[in-house]
């Protein structure tokens, strides 16, 4: 009778030990809502770079420069109701997952496939929503370990080009939102950053409602197609220049 006391003891102990389920992402609709371009992202400005001092003029050189591109988790699905919900958690275990160079278009990785179209939409059209039941989805992740040093002045991350719409979590946090895949969108991730590793997740739909607009006569393609880096800047400085 003991003996299986303890085992329900310790049963109920293990029980209770377990780690709680991993919280949902916030239902993602910013892609089919076409009043909203994007959520917290930084307004656009004059291209520029804050140097430490004079005698740098390569932005590589800094030490206010990270570069993000190269290898970064990936997962991919075609079905959005298909895609990882979890995937913005630090401990999320994506040991399963493949890799893909960054940047690059998915297709071109192998992922789904180009298309080319002149006049028509690549998907049934029903203005002003996006495709719901092929709609691809790319999910990237990445850990980069940032220094205190880094941290001391305010922390921008730099998408040159994402296609279509993108969805950034830091630190298992929601960032912010950006559609427009021909134009940079940056945001001001200090409050998301800490000294050490912090995990980057991106969720990104091929389709949205901007892809009414993109519609020109090119190759239709997916994924962080130019560079991602972090870089940061006095906490007082010129944002922009007219």
């Amino acid at each position: 009778m003991k003996k299986i006391l303890f085992v329900l003891i310790g049963s109920l102990l293990l029980f209770n030990c377990k780690e709680p389920s991993l919280p949902l992402i916030a239902k993602q609709e910013n892609h089919y809502n076409h009043q909203i371009f994007e959520e917290n992202k930084l307004p656009p400005r004059a291209t520029y770079f804050s140097f430490e001092t004079a005698e740098i003029s390569n932005k590589e050189e800094s030490k206010r420069f990270i570069n993000l591109n190269g290898e970064w988790k990936f997962n991919f699905v075609k079905d959005p109701k298909d895609r990882p919900k979890t995937f913005h958690n630090t401990h999320f275990d994506d040991s399963d997952w493949e890799t893909i160079p960054v940047p690059a278009n998915w297709e071109v990785e192998g992922y789904d496939y180009p298309i080319y179209l002149d006049e028509r939409y690549p998907f049934d059209t029903e203005w002003p929503h996006a495709p719901e039941d092929y709609n691809p989805v790319g999910t990237y992740r990445k850990t980069i370990q940032l220094s205190e040093a880094f941290l001391s002045e305010d922390v921008i991350i730099h998408f040159a080009g994402a296609k279509s719409a993108m969805y950034l979590y830091i630190n298992g946090r929601y960032v912010g939102y950006s559609q427009g895949s021909k134009t940079p969108a940056e945001f001001n991730i200090s409050p998301y950053v800490k000294e050490g590793n912090n995990v980057f997740a991106i969720q990104m739909f091929r389709w949205s409602d901007a892809s009414y607009l993109e519609s020109q006569d090119f190759l239709r393609m997916s994924g962080i197609e130019r560079d991602v880096y972090l870089y940061s800047q006095p906490k007082v400085y010129i944002s922009d220049y007219h």
